[in-house]
């Protein structure tokens, strides 16, 4: 079976003139040369148009019809005819001036973001590419496998495109992500790679690692750009050959004169390439054939140690969720934060699997650190999937240790992955060191002694040691391994670590995306709905939501799976499955079935002990204390060392020293202590009757972990009184307090507030920021969320009704409340439930102007007070004016206004109590003014009724004068544009052309990128 090859470069199409049928008669003549072949694979490797236009696109069409249309006139016996198109620097719409060196490298400052705006230059070449069924989305690497006879050819097409300019000041930045090039593998007998430039064009922070990933995946290379056709065979380790082809310039703007393109024929069977340059020779009109190439070329394929089907299917499970097949389907890469040992230098972070790559090639030998259900063993079958396109990795975990040497156990864990032949072991063994990773699971389990036997025993035989681990280790392996003469001083760097992070905001959104899409819904609307809903109610509860992979694959599929239930109780689901995963932790304790309601109680009475007497850290003996009570009162015998040994296994409490004494217990989070101090005072209630522990955790919400106890109340009650006790509350604080209003005599210092000129349509950019901004707020709050136990009950009790106290309290009661409404929709009856409602229009108000009422009355010495601070500051060179600092505290004010609303309206908002805040149906409790109607404008946007909200935005602007509710209502759209992604273009205009009537130009172009 043979195989020809057309490869075509650099036509530049400009005209029509460029149609030359004496050309093209030429190039199907051409073909001859190439003979006897069964199939045609015609590749074009970049600068199809001259720049980057339809219109000239439009002309390639017409000249790859024709040329399709000559060769079948004359081939009538080849099978089929398949092209294949890469992109080139012409190939980009440079908007009619080509950008300069400095804006491209400039643009490049974050990497993804610029990708995907180079993408959106060349969406006309994307159109042309698909029609020709390649690049059916825009990306860097594209790979075709086809079927020929009974072998593969694999076509890879590498768009080396992006960050040209045109004029060819651009070497050494075009940037191909790792992570994309690596994928670039072969498990065909035959591996083509098409691209634009050759090497020396692209940055240096992956020149190698393309070079090194073409090497290995691709038997033959055609590269364009540099306008001459000649071929060459290179090796690389002296193991992996390449024959590599440069085309030359097909045309120059209709000039056929210097005419060039190159052709291949290959057997299939005998790995034969006879390769030829056709040059136009414009005296006898003919291309003039020269060979350039005769060799044989590699198959790829065979390099590569194939792993056992059992083992693959092995790889794919995810054995604590069944979702699918292969967890791959849903799985979210995680982020890691590098562990400095200097805490002087700043957190740095690793998000993707490029970035992470690069940091296992820089560091050879990385420790991976991660709290117990953070997805460490599918992380490990993840890099094995993904290492083992590249190199040849072998995974080992705990239960494959048992006292064989280094040698035998990686022996039998490759023979188990890959092959039981000595033979193909041996291969392994003489593999270069940097093409072997060894990745161990479960690490933790090994005890010190025999894991730096492994650890330098491994470093003898892979380049690479990922090991994946629960607890902390301190390793010391560093200078013995360098004691060893035959180990090279120069590759062993210090052991480094990483620690697996919680899924931050982005992560969780793709998580989500994922698990959903594995469940069926009517159409993509009701599915991007349920994603938003379960978005939403995460993140309104991230306080207590554990962010690991496990526990958010849990929630996310009990509440797909009570489609019927979830609009009404989010907060009882959540419960549940914080419980379930609470008692999964008490089994994984190693106690009897029967036991684990006994562990539960005792957990409840410890943290019970702990809240109300605040006592924390506890020792030993008080724990002992709790039991010796627990024992008497409920006629029992608990086992106190078991249980103690059971709880530590589990988990949820660890012990630590405090001044050098003995173990003190502390539950292993903040969360973990809230939930089981709410089991008891629940219980307390119902069993009891007693509701003093509720009230006594109300009054002081405002200190500690009393308003998480209380989340985790209002989860577990059914008793409505309770929560009527929260309404209560907050009424006694809130009553006298006198609402704010948006009227031009009743909104305090806020009456001549003015439009910022930088209130404008966001853009993408924007976009990304404000996600980066809030990934780098959840860190922060993680971090600050880990509270010293000495400090977590230091606070003052009797400062209870101070200014600031007052103001938490009566915010965080009111965020009860409003959470309470969607929960227990279906519990609450009609005149709790108006007051609930009603209390969610004017609490918030109420708050706000007991913020503001303070800063109203004190303007002038707030304003001086802020002057002589920036005086004394040797930092601040700018000149600040008394307006300055008003418009600021304005800008602020109006700022933090609209965040309560929003805070209020994501709590209170379902699909099912969107239709309860209607002001028509709260005359009696709230006043229908325009201040309520921009509460309702963002509760109409919360709940994602945009054609409700644009017709009740639009008649407020027009009927208000208030320049005030003019900026709110304009920053309200702003946050539709800016977070709203499946907004449909006909809202998204409606909305520009009224409260952004000149910006419609940028939003043209928004668009455009949004589209890439």
């Amino acid at each position: 079976m043979n195989l020809a090859i057309l490869h075509l470069s650099d036509a530049h199409f400009y005209n029509y003139e460029q149609l030359d049928d004496i050309k093209i008669d030429g190039i199907s003549k051409a073909l001859k040369e190439l003979e006897p072949f069964d199939e045609l694979i015609i590749c074009f490797t970049g600068d199809v148009a001259f720049s980057g236009i339809e219109a000239q696109y439009k002309i390639a069409g017409s000249f790859f019809y024709k040329l399709f249309e000559n060769i079948r006139k004359k081939y009538k016996s080849i099978g089929f005819i398949k092209c294949c198109i890469a992109p080139g620097n012409h190939d980009i719409y440079y908007n009619k001036e080509s950008r300069n060196r400095t804006e491209i490298i400039k643009s490049m400052k974050n990497v993804e973001l610029a990708i995907k705006q180079e993408h959106c230059l060349m969406n006309d070449f994307y159109n042309f590419a698909r029609k020709h069924d390649c690049f059916k989305n825009p990306s860097i690497l594209e790979s075709i496998d086809l079927r020929i006879d009974d072998k593969t050819v694999r076509i890879n097409i590498i768009n080396s495109a992006l960050f040209s300019d045109l004029w060819g000041d651009d070497k050494g930045i075009h940037y191909i992500p790792d992570y994309l090039i690596n994928n670039l593998t072969c498990d065909a007998e035959l591996s083509v790679s098409l691209m634009h430039h050759t090497l020396g064009w692209l940055n240096e922070g992956c020149q190698n690692t393309v070079k090194r990933a073409l090497y290995q995946g691709t038997s033959v290379l055609l590269l364009g750009h540099e306008h001459c056709s000649n071929g060459e065979v290179s090796k690389i380790n002296k193991e992996y050959k390449m024959i590599t082809l440069n085309g030359g310039m097909l045309c120059n703007k209709g000039n056929y004169d210097e005419s060039i393109f190159n052709g291949l024929n290959i057997n299939l069977k005998t790995k034969d390439v006879l390769g030829y340059s056709f040059e136009w020779d414009n005296k006898v009109k003919v291309y003039s054939p020269k060979e350039i190439i005769k060799e044989k070329y590699q198959n790829k394929s065979l390099d590569r140690m194939e792993i056992n089907d059992d083992f693959k299917k092995e790889l794919l499970k995810d054995e604590r969720n069944h979702l699918s097949k292969s967890f791959l389907d849903y799985y979210v890469f995680p982020s890691f934060e590098k562990c400095n040992q200097d805490a002087f230098l700043a957190d740095e972070f690793i998000d993707n699997y490029d970035d992470f790559i690069k940091f296992i090639e820089e560091e050879k030998v990385v420790l991976i650190e991660g709290k117990d259900n953070m997805g460490k063993s599918l992380l490990a079958k993840y890099l094995f999937i993904n290492l083992s396109k590249t190199r040849t990795p072998i995974l080992i975990n705990s239960e494959n240790i048992n006292g064989s040497s280094v040698e035998k156990i990686v022996k039998r864990v490759f023979e188990d992955q890959y092959s039981e032949e000595n033979v193909i072991y041996d291969k392994y063994k003489q593999l270069e060191l940097n093409q072997k990773v060894a990745i161990f699971d479960d690490f933790h389990k090994i005890n010190s002694k025999l894991s730096n036997k492994i650890i330098e025993n491994l470093i003898e035989s892979c380049g690479y040691i990922i090991l994946l681990t629960e607890d902390k280790f301190d390793f010391d392996i560093v200078k013995k391994v360098k004691e060893k003469q035959h180990i090279s001083v120069d590759r062993i760097e210090q052991l480094s670590k990483l620690q697996i992070e919680p899924l931050h905001l982005k992560k969780r959104k793709e998580l989500i995306s994922n698990v959903c899409s594995l469940n069926s819904f009517e159409d993509k609307a009701e599915l991007l709905k349920k994603e938003k809903q379960i978005e939403n109610f995460i993140n309104i509860q991230l306080r207590l939501f554990e962010s690991t992979p496990d526990f958010l694959i849990k929630y996310i599929n009990y509440v797909l799976s009570m489609q019927s239930t979830t609009k009404n109780n989010n907060q009882s689901i959540f419960s549940e499955v914080y419980r379930a995963n609470i008692t999964n932790s008490i089994n994984n304790g190693k106690v009897s079935a029967n036991s684990v309601d006994e562990v539960l109680m005792v957990l409840d009475e410890i943290a019970y002990y702990i809240h109300f007497k605040k006592r924390y850290p506890l020792s030993y003996s008080e724990y002992q204390e709790i039991i010796d009570n627990y024992n008497r009162d409920y006629d029992m015998k608990v086992d106190s060392r078991k249980v103690y040994e059971c709880i530590l296994e589990s988990k949820i409490v660890k012990t630590i020293k405090i001044d050098a004494s003995s173990d003190n217990i502390v539950f292993s989070s903040n969360n973990y202590l809230a939930f089981f101090v709410a089991r008891r005072v629940n219980r307390k209630c119902l069993e009891e009757l007693d509701l003093t522990d509720i009230k006594y955790i109300l009054h002081n919400i405002c200190f500690g972990i009393n308003s998480d106890i209380l989340l985790f109340i209002s989860s577990q009650t059914e008793n409505i009184n309770i929560l009527k006790l929260i309404y209560t509350e907050a009424e006694n604080i809130i009553k006298d307090w006198s609402e704010f209003s948006t009227d031009k005599d009743k909104c305090l210092f806020l009456d001549k507030v003015e439009i910022p000129d930088s209130l404008i349509v966001p853009t993408v950019e924007e976009k990304s920021e404000i996600e980066a901004k809030q990934i780098e707020n959840e860190r922060k709050f993680r971090h600050d969320d880990i509270v010293n136990v000495e400090e977590l009950y230091d606070y003052d009790e009797s400062k209870v009704n101070d200014y600031f106290n007052l103001i938490t309290r009566s915010f965080k009661l009111t965020k009860m409340i409003a959470r309470i409404i969607p929960n227990f929709n279906h519990r609450l009856k009609s005149n709790d439930k108006k007051s609930f409602v009603s209390a969610v229009y004017n609490y918030p108000n109420k708050i706000v102007n007991q913020m503001l009422l303070p800063i109203f009355e004190n303007m002038d010495s707030i304003i001086q007070e802020i002057l002589e601070s920036i005086e004394e500051s040797s930092q601040n060179n700018l000149e600040i004016t008394e307006k300055n600092i008003r418009t600021d505290l304005e800008q602020i004010s109006v700022a933090v206004i609209l965040s309560i609303y929003d805070i209020m309206a994501i709590a209170a908002i379902s699909e099912k109590t969107i239709d309860l805040f209607d002001l028509k149906n709260l005359q009696e409790t709230v006043e229908n003014t325009n201040t309520h109607k921009i509460q309702r404008l963002i509760m109409l946007e919360n709940g994602n009724k945009l054609d409700t909200f644009i017709n009740e935005a639009e008649k407020i602007c027009k009927d208000s004068k208030i320049p005030l509710e003019k900026l709110m209502i304009k920053k309200i759209v702003r946050k539709v544009l800016l977070t709203h992604e499946n907004i449909s273009k006909n809202n998204q205009d409606r909305l520009i052309g009224r409260f952004f009537p000149n910006q419609k130009k940028i939003i043209l172009l928004e668009q455009a990128k949004q589209r890439t």
